[in-house]
């Protein structure tokens, strides 16, 4: 049976790594297929001309929007120029004492 597309599958981890590094990992385009192997096999392009996400041969536009002062990461899929995806989002940290 062939994967769906646009399932989505969320999971909860806990780290001991800073929030700075683990918002360096999502923040970073190229890390993608790392974390979201089901999304990118390999992601191409750079900052300035715009990342595309490849899987199974198609390209996907996408982008990354991080801020820095509330620690998150933002991303956004388009397949087509005029079609956008709705963001997924990662946000940290828990607040202390909360599992």
């Amino acid at each position: 049976m062939a994967a769906d597309p646009l399932r989505t599958v969320t999971r909860s981890v806990e780290t001991s790594a800073s929030v700075a590094a683990v918002l360096a990992v999502l923040a970073d385009p190229t890390r993608l297929p790392l974390w979201a192997p089901a999304f990118a096999d390999r992601i191409d392009g750079d900052a300035g001309s715009g990342w595309k996400a490849i899987k199974n041969g198609r390209e996907s536009n996408i982008r990354v929007a991080v801020e820095q002062a509330a620690g998150t990461v933002d991303s956004s899929v388009n397949s087509r120029p005029v079609e956008r995806a709705a963001p997924t989002s990662v946000r940290f940290p828990a607040p202390t004492g909360v599992r």
